[in-house]
């Protein structure tokens, strides 16, 4: 994990008219050349309502700032329009990106180094969530500032562990026990399945591999990030884990995401704190469970999911304009408006504002994931790092269609990953 930068205690209010005039800026009223434009795009679907909502805000109290929202899909060809945008001059002035590409937007020319205007306004960074804010910063520079808070645990299907007479997971279960409680669970003729298992080379089928590899004190690279660590025995025994899981489960493309589990046939799946709200909008009476243990007592990591928010380089107004609405996107009552749309928020402060209380209320799974934070761990940032997911997704491929032993797709992919970090090495 990165080292983090802590920098003074906030002195800005993350209220709209202090943030200009506690921060350095101008006051609300237009300059005689008019109010600077700048643009801010997101991927988020449900809560770009919510955005335009605040965004709205936004201009209404600070008249010599306008911004306009964007919206663009969520692929992983994401930062590839962001890089040819940079290339042509027409990357938006604050933009969302995934947080596993920080290390390459750390690097990349076009992209503002937060630095200087964090020490310029004394901006507190222990405001957020630790693994979210920790992926914002790549060897003491600040590429951005939390966008979103994410991590995994397994979701579980009341009324087919009731249907089977199983116990529901207990908080300090095992790897052992899902493995029965899958194989218990699975009634193929009766189109039930214990487990949902992903296959394909996207994040969100790696992301499932990973709490059971570093469970076992094994890493995907190592130290220093120049040399793949996952075809380790460690790497092997999790893999294995999951081919053996993979005997009672549905087997699914990732491109399918959830509909078996919210079909109501599937028992357990590996998911986000995303999904609750889509989940009770299915009408699956579900629970949450943390992920299991590889023997009693043992860790039980999962993947911590934040994103990022980036300001591109622009000129100087416009960049001190993105860096005012950037702290507001990033204030507690924006966030809070962000997370009640049924998320994990990426500040621990929004657990306790009413609008956040109302969301709890309603969602209590999201109550689990707000203390799963202990467990989160993220992935680790270097440029290569798409490129090295998507060989291990092509390894837990091979491995769960039974076309190559965990241990020979693991060394394969292995093989191929510390060849790309050659040619990417400078």
């Amino acid at each position: 994990m990165k080292a983090k930068v802590v920098f003074p205690a906030l002195l800005c209010s993350g209220t709209l008219m202090a943030v200009l005039a506690g921060c350095g800026s101008s006051s609300g009223s237009a300059s005689a050349s008019g109010p600077v434009d700048i643009t801010y795009a997101t991927w988020f679907e449900n809560r770009y309502p919510v955005l335009e909502k605040l965004v709205k805000e936004f201009n209404a109290t600070h008249k010599n700032i306008h911004v306009t929202i964007e919206h663009e899909p969520a692929t992983d060809s994401m930062l590839t329009k962001l890089l040819t945008e940079l290339s042509a001059g027409t990357a938006p002035n604050v933009v969302g990106q995934f947080g596993p590409w920080a290390d390459e937007l750390a690097h990349t020319s076009g992209v503002l180094i937060l630095n200087n205007f964090i020490k310029q306004s004394h901006y507190n960074l222990n405001q957020f969530y630790k693994p979210a804010i920790d992926t914002d910063i790549i060897d003491g520079k600040v590429v951005g500032l939390p966008a979103d808070n994410d991590n995994e645990m397994i979701f579980y299907n009341k009324k087919l562990f009731e249907k089977y007479q199983v116990p529901f997971p207990k908080p300090n279960w095992t790897w052992a026990q899902l493995l029965q409680d899958a194989k218990a669970l699975n009634h193929p003729a009766q189109k039930d399945y214990g487990f949902l298992t992903f296959i394909g080379t996207t994040e969100g089928v790696v992301t499932r591999y990973y709490p059971f590899l570093w469970q076992l004190g094994g890493n995907i690279m190592n130290k220093s990030n120049t040399k793949a660590a996952f075809d380790s025995p460690a790497g092997v025994k999790a893999l294995t884990f999951l081919v053996e899981l993979e005997k009672y489960s549905d087997v699914v493309a990732r491109s399918e995401y959830e509909t078996p589990f919210e079909s109501g046939h599937v028992a357990m799946t590996i998911s986000g704190s995303w999904n609750p709200l889509a989940f009770t909008q299915d009408h699956i009476d579900y629970g949450v469970a943390p992920m299991p243990a590889p023997y009693p007592g043992g860790p039980q990591y999962t993947v911590a999911g934040p994103d990022i928010n980036i300001i591109t380089k622009s000129t100087p107004a416009k960049e001190k304009a993105s860096w005012i609405f950037l702290q507001y996107l990033e204030s507690e009552k924006s966030a809070a408006a962000q997370a009640a749309l049924g998320h994990l928020p990426f500040r621990p402060d929004v657990l306790n504002t009413p609008i956040y209380k109302a969301t709890l209320k309603k969602l209590p799974a999201l109550k689990a994931f707000a203390a799963n934070e202990k467990w989160a761990r993220l992935r680790p940032n270097f440029p290569e790092y798409s490129e090295v997911s998507q060989d291990i997704g092509q390894a837990i491929e091979e491995a769960l269609l039974h076309k190559m032993s965990p241990a020979a797709a693991l060394k394969a992919a292995a093989a191929t990953a510390d060849q790309q970090l050659k040619q990417g090495a400078p």
